[in-house]
Formats: structure tokens, sequence, C-alpha cells
């Protein structure tokens, strides 16, 4: 039988809650501004729904991993100690391709409106978003290495 491997990060304490609200606050804002710059406008109402479910997702999130695993809460805060050099190839490639989603995005919905979308495709959207958000939220609670890297 095999061991588990080792985390190459020694447990601490949990980070703080200043640092916490800092970290949501600068989450949003970067949602926000990925959203609402591109779109080039406020009045944007799916925008601001999207905003508020992912903001929901997030402080759900949070409260789950805080009772489930919070040590994960402070390793996925940064980048560990001897993350593999492939691991930072990844996102770097990942990130611009993650922002680029909501920049389209906005400017799609906002400024361009290359494309429409039914109302009713926002239900299903959301009945396929809640149960993958879920799986992802219990998958860190369960996970003792589920860091970014």
């Amino acid at each position: 039988m095999s061991k588990a491997p080792e985390r190459r990060t020694v447990p601490g304490k949990p980070p703080s809650s200043v640092r916490i609200a800092l970290a949501f606050a600068g989450f949003l804002a970067m949602f926000g501004v990925l959203f609402f710059w591109p779109a080039g406008r406020l009045d944007w109402p799916a925008g601001w729904l999207y905003l508020a479910i992912l903001t929901t997702y997030a402080a759900g999130n949070y409260a789950y991993l805080r009772r489930k695993n919070p040590e994960l809460i402070r390793h996925r805060m940064r980048l560990g100690k001897g993350t593999e050099t492939w691991d930072k190839i990844w996102l770097a490639v990942f990130t611009p391709v993650f922002v680029a989603v909501y920049v389209v995005a906005g400017l799609d919905a906002g400024r361009l409106e290359w494309s429409a979308m039914p109302a009713w495709l926002w239900p299903v959207g959301l009945a396929l978003f809640v149960p993958g958000a879920l799986l992802f939220s219990w998958s860190m609670g369960v996970n003792p290495f589920f860091e970014k890297t």
C-alpha cells in the first residue's frame, strides 16, 4: 500500500480576516472590471446577475472550505514552494485565456453585440453551473492536495 504524498508546505495559521476580505474585494473588483470595462456600460443587468452569482458562489465556497478544509484556503492564496515548471507554464497560458473569456463577453454583450442569447438559456446555464460549482467545492473540501498547482 502506498503512502499519500507529503505536503510540501508547512501548516501554519490561516490567513487573517483582513487578508481574506481584501482577496474577496480584489476578486469582485477584478471580475467587475473584466465585465463592465469592455462592455463600456454599467447598465448591463446580465453582467450584474452573473457577478452576483459568482459572488454568492465564492462566499459559499469560502464558508464551506473554512469549515471543511481551512488549510487549503492558505495554500490556494499563493504559489507553493517547489511549484513545478510545467505548472507555472500552465498558469501563464491559462490565465490570459481565462481573462479573455470575460473580456470578450463584455465586448459582445455591451459594445459590439456580436450575438444574442435567448433568455431561456440563462436558467439552463445556471442549472449546469450549480452542480459543477458544487462538485468543485466538494472536491476542494475533501482533497487536502487541491492546490492551484
